[in-house]
């Protein structure tokens, strides 16, 4: 875990991200230097902390307000990778599966749209809230034959 000031120190940083932002990396810059004082924290050596930052040189854009989540989902990755629990490459995922920004910031492939999902290290129960409580019931091509997007 990270020393608090170190988080302390990325989350201020996390307030000017938006100062450094290019038309074609988007908040890229801002990003790094927001994650600076971690990486230098993670990664004492100069080789080590240029490898790890050299992740966070391509395109990156995310709202403001998701922006101290979507960090600390990136430090915790780069705390696994810096003690070993995880592969170097497990912040490229997402461009090994073929998904990358093209030159003009449009994602490929074309329909393609980013989200993030809760993970639990425990089964989550829970049920779909049904046709009743959806905006589309009305004009739902699944109810039109007969089915429900639950039983697709």
């Amino acid at each position: 875990m990270l020393p608090t000031r170190t988080a302390l120190s990325c989350l201020a940083r996390s307030c000017c991200i938006n100062a450094a932002v290019t038309a074609r990396g988007m908040q890229q810059l801002g990003l790094l230097f927001a994650l600076e004082p971690a990486l230098r924290h993670l990664y004492p050596e100069a080789e080590a902390r240029a490898q790890a930052a050299a992740h966070y040189s391509a395109h990156s854009n995310t709202h403001p307000y998701m922006l101290p989540f979507y960090m600390g989902l990136l430090l915790n990755i780069e705390e696994q990778v810096a003690e070993g629990k995880l592969p170097s490459n497990a912040l490229d995922t997402v461009r090994r599966a073929g998904l990358c920004v093209t030159d003009t910031n449009l994602m490929i492939p074309r329909k393609s749209v980013t989200a993030i999902l809760g993970v639990s290290d425990h089964p989550v129960k829970g049920k779909l809230a049904g046709c009743g409580h959806c905006v589309l019931r009305t004009r739902c091509e699944y109810r039109k034959r007969g089915k429900t997007c639950a039983s697709e």
